[in-house]
């Protein structure tokens, strides 16, 4: 059994990250796995970078973005129109795998049109809304991709273009026979349930895996004491890649619930993800940014440091810092949203905030950093990923998928 994943990047923003986690899990269980990447920084010899049109490949993203410079309202919003060709289908030639296996595969790397050329059946994990939006990554709960996306909110009045994307991924999608659709959380495979474009496709949830024996708890006081802090300090980690300027990454309902915190002298928050301090509204709580962490034994070492990780996410699927936070046994709060109650279990290994409510967020923060059961909740935390989230479990779990889709391709032939 050979799978092709196609990912825009290979250990680059979360959609990559997981993806080559998926990659890696599965060689280690004997399964022939590769991946083409439009950017590759691993030296990962079964990572293929795709060398199409070479001279414009680190501009592909720029590129893919210039037509939208003169219709979307906001820039800071995500949103991919795909329209570039390349010629990936020598490169899936060249592999001849059984199953491709779609990632996050924007940024200008695959063009909608390519699915249907790749005449192998296709298994699609969803990191966002993409697959079945006129163009938007998230659609800030509009909900028009239940329709046909017509009018889209992040667009000028003025522009079809989120229109005639989702005509062109309905035409795609229709010429494709074997397109299984992952919802990696079960926010977003209901989502793509009841999407438009994707209803009539068989819909999965598998979600992301994990290398619990790379991410797990270190002693608190160790931890805290190698990245300088005081260990009689009460640690709130926060960290997002787009750090605190991702307006859907919330920082904002965060510094809101930290305000009206009325004892900050015993605590600090941390920040990885962004460098720039922010003009903040905390007061007197002090601060400290750690930047972009890159390095696996560090970011363990700042997940062990914390007493607990905010993820005030307005949406999100499934969060990688989410898992790997809990992973190391540090319990997390978040507003119930999106793929959030797959991995936190109210008052269990973290506590799940009423929608937006900073005043319950706020509630939720402390009732973790002034439990009396913490150790056991911290206990907890590692133990409920390690039990539903590790590699050895998903692995298998997509296996017997891919089994299941080659055995249907088999049937189809006789």
């Amino acid at each position: 059994m050979k799978i092709l994943h196609i990912s825009t990047t290979d250990i680059t923003g979360g959609a990559g990250i997981a993806a080559f986690r998926l990659h890696t899990a599965l060689r280690n269980k004997g399964v022939e796995s590769f991946m083409l990447v439009q950017h590759k920084k691993t030296t990962d010899e079964f990572v293929i970078k795709n060398s199409s049109f070479r001279y414009i490949n680190k501009l592909r993203s720029v590129i893919d973005y210039i037509p939208l410079r003169f219709v979307l309202k906001d820039k800071k919003n995500i949103y991919s129109i795909s329209w570039l060709p390349n010629n990936v289908y020598k490169k899936i030639k060249n592999i001849k795998p059984d199953i491709i296996h779609l990632h996050w595969i924007n940024g200008g790397f695959i063009k909608i049109e390519n699915l249907k050329i790749f005449n192998v059946p296709i298994f699609w994990s969803l990191h966002d809304m993409w697959a079945f939006t006129g163009g938007c990554h998230y659609d800030n709960e509009c909900e028009k991709y239940k329709t046909n996306c017509v009018k889209c909110p992040m667009l000028r009045k003025s522009s079809k273009l989120n229109f005639r994307i989702f005509k062109r991924k309905k035409q795609i999608y229709n010429q494709i026979k074997n397109l299984h659709i992952n919802g990696l959380s079960k926010w977003l495979a209901n989502c793509a349930s009841d999407s438009s474009l994707l209803s009539k496709n068989t819909i999965h949830n598998i979600p992301n895996c994990i290398d619990t024996k790379k991410f797990f708890p270190i002693p608190k006081k160790e931890a805290k004491k190698r990245l300088s802090l005081s260990e009689n300090k009460k640690v709130i980690l926060f960290g997002a890649i787009g750090g605190t300027k991702d307006l859907r990454k919330a920082y904002d309902l965060l510094e809101k619930a930290l305000l009206k915190m009325k004892v900050k002298s015993d605590k600090i928050l941390t920040v990885f993800g962004s460098k720039k301090k922010q003009n903040n509204i905390t007061n007197d709580l002090e601060i400290l940014y750690l930047g972009h962490i890159s390095d696996p034994e560090l970011i363990r070492i700042v997940y062990s440091a914390a007493d607990v990780i905010i993820i005030p996410s307005r949406q999100e699927n499934l969060s990688n810092v989410v898992l790997e936070a809990l992973s190391c046994g540090t319990p997390a709060v978040a507003f119930n949203i999106g793929g959030m109650p797959d991995m936190i279990i109210h008052k269990k290994n973290g506590y799940l905030a009423k929608p937006f409510d900073t005043d319950d967020l706020l509630f939720g923060i402390e009732w973790i950093l002034y439990n009396n059961n913490y150790n056991e909740i911290s206990k907890k935390a590692h133990h409920s990923i390690k039990n539903k989230f590790d590699n050895s479990i998903v692995t298998d779990m997509y296996i017997e998928v891919y089994k299941k889709m080659i055995s249907e391709i088999n049937l189809q032939k006789l």
